[in-house]
């Protein structure tokens, strides 16, 4: 499907900126210590969880004017650029990542609600829930020069980009994937699903994509090249967000009934480990290499350490503003870009940490 042009569109630039245990269990046998494998076992929560750790921001990006529920972010490291879905403000904010500061918005947009970034062909894929599930294709190769737009269908949300293929996926509608061809915006493919996704996570190194489905209480396992789900998971928990550490095959999801971040196989989609999470949890992220795991929700940030032979340990617990839930991390940087609303006294802003070396 050829792209159609955007009739009202346009810039505006403002110039104002448990503690738990791990899952290596040793058994006293003969009196030796013998290890038990780590796939059979699975964390349970600590009767007392680890210390709330207030940890100050490195840098704070002023959102001035804007008002309401931020959604998703995504950084683009080699354009030194943030971009921000606002979603009750109909708009997206571009920031820049030094000197810290909003350089301008793109106005008219219908409650945006995810978007990803392709550095290698300067391409911007923004997607919002109103307006049939429009979505918008941006070149940033120096400003942010709006190409074109697609009706997807309703709910249009959780957006990846496949590099190898140059290709655009979308979740959308009563359930369904959207794949779209990131050169020229050509609609390439739908894939349907049994409820409307969530956060979902494609291999690099396999064609295999993994898809939440709250609302089924269920992971789909889905073959981007057969175009269809070939296997599914139960989960129970209202999973939002998910991130994925391919090189050991985990899976991390974030539940929200209750509060937890669950660590699943990606081989058969076994639970290694359950770990108390924050509620209303929007985003989770990986750091491979700090080893860290980072989620955050409604008034806190949950860093977990990654240690050997599936040891996961949630081991503080940093607050932040309330609603405060949707984030974006550095991967050149290591640094966690959270997306604060304006409450009372509290301004809209982008609050930035470095949590790689918390303990």
């Amino acid at each position: 499907m050829p792209l159609v042009n955007l009739k009202q569109f346009r810039f505006r630039v403002w110039l104002r900126t448990y503690n738990v245990l791990g899952l290596f269990f040793l058994l006293i046998s003969g009196g030796q210590m013998v290890a038990q494998p780590a796939a059979t076992a699975i964390v349970k929560p600590a009767t007392t969880g680890p210390s709330t750790r207030p940890v100050a921001p490195v840098q704070l990006i002023q959102l001035s004017f804007l008002d309401g529920k931020f959604d998703h972010l995504v950084i683009d490291p080699q354009k030194n650029r943030l971009y921000i879905c606002c979603r009750t403000a109909n708009v997206m904010a571009v920031t820049s990542l030094k000197p810290g500061r909003m350089d301008f918005q793109v106005t008219g947009l219908s409650r945006p609600q995810g978007l990803a970034v392709a550095p290698d062909i300067n391409r911007l894929l923004l997607a919002c829930s109103r307006s049939g599930g429009m979505v918008q294709f941006f070149d940033t190769t120096t400003a942010v020069q709006h190409l074109g737009s697609m009706e997807l269908g309703d709910d249009s949300d959780n957006v990846r980009y496949e590099m190898d293929k140059k290709r655009f996926w979308i979740g959308n509608g009563d359930g369904q994937l959207t794949v779209l061809d990131a050169l020229n915006g050509n609609r390439l493919v739908d894939i349907k699903l049994p409820v409307h996704p969530e956060a979902f996570q494609l291999e690099a190194k396999s064609n295999r994509v993994y898809v939440n489905l709250p609302l089924a209480d269920k992971i789909a396992v889905v073959d981007r090249e057969k175009h269809e789900v070939i296997e599914t998971w139960d989960i129970k928990g209202a999973n939002y967000p998910m991130a994925l550490d391919e090189e050991n095959h985990r899976l991390f999801i974030g539940c929200r009934k209750p509060a937890k971040l669950m660590v699943l196989d990606t081989a058969n989609g076994k639970t290694i480990a359950e770990l108390p999470g924050i509620g209303e949890c929007d985003d989770i992220h990986y750091d491979p290499k700090a080893k860290n795991v980072y989620m955050t929700g409604d008034g806190g940030i949950c860093v977990y350490k990654v240690g050997g032979l599936d040891q996961y340990t949630h081991i503080a617990t940093v607050p932040v503003p309330g609603n405060a839930c949707t984030s974006a991390l550095d991967p050149t940087t290591g640094l966690l870009y959270l997306a604060v609303p304006h409450n009372n006294n509290q301004r809209p802003e982008i609050q930035v940490y470095d949590l790689r070396n918390i303990k």
